[in-house]
C-alpha cells in the first residue's frame, strides 16, 4: 500500500517494521520532525528557537526586503506577534530592523539617560567630564598623587600599630 508522508510529502510503501504498528512516516527522521516530536511546543516555543525555525523554513534572500541593500540580514516579525506564520516574517538589514522595531528611539533615550554628569576631581577639585562612572580623578597625575598619599598614610599607620 502506498502512503504519503505528512512531513515531507514523499510517497512510500507502508510497511510494518519491528512492531505491530504501521509506519506513518517515510523515515525515522521524519517521525521526529515537527508536531510528531515529543518535545514539540507549537507556538509556545521560545524567542531564539522560533527564529531558528523560521530561518529554516523561510527562504533567505540576498537583499534586504525593505531597502534592497546587500547587507547582513536579520529575521524580523512584521506584526511583533512571533508566531509560526511564515508570511509574518521578513529578512531585513540591521538598519531597517532597528527602525522597524523602533529600537533606535529607545537606544537614544537610554544613552541620554545614562549620560554622565561633570564631577569634581577627588584630588585637586577641578570639575571634569569622566568617560565612565568609575573615573574619579581628572588626570593620571591626580590619581597617582592620591595613591601615593594613601600609601604613605597606610605605612605610617602600620609603623604606629607595631
Amino acid at each position: 500500500m502506498i502512503k504519503i508522508c505528512p512531513v515531507c510529502n514523499k510517497e512510500f510503501e507502508k510497511k510494518r517494521i519491528y512492531s505491530n504498528k504501521p509506519n506513518l512516516y517515510c523515515s525515522k527522521s521524519c517521525s521526529k520532525k515537527g508536531a510528531a516530536n515529543p518535545s514539540w511546543k507549537g507556538d509556545g516555543v521560545g524567542y531564539k528557537s522560533l527564529h531558528e525555525w523560521v530561518a529554516n523554513h523561510k527562504h533567505k534572500p540576498t537583499l534586504c526586503e525593505k531597502c534592497g541593500e546587500d547587507k547582513k540580514l536579520d529575521l524580523s516579525s512584521k506584526g511583533h506577534t512571533y508566531t509560526r506564520n511564515i508570511d509574518d516574517w521578513e529578512w531585513l538589514c540591521r538598519k531597517c530592523h532597528y527602525e522597524m522595531d523602533k529600537r533606535h528611539i529607545t537606544f537614544l533615550a537610554y544613552t541620554r539617560s545614562r549620560r554622565l554628569q561633570n564631577i569634581n576631581c577627588l584630588q585637586c577639585g577641578v570639575e571634569f567630564h569622566p568617560s565612565n562612572s568609575k573615573i574619579l580623578y581628572c588626570s593620571k597625575s591626580c590619581s597617582c598623587t592620591h595613591i601615593n598619599i594613601h600609601k604613605r598614610d597606610y605605612s605610617k599607620r602600620k609603623i604606629k600599630n607595631n
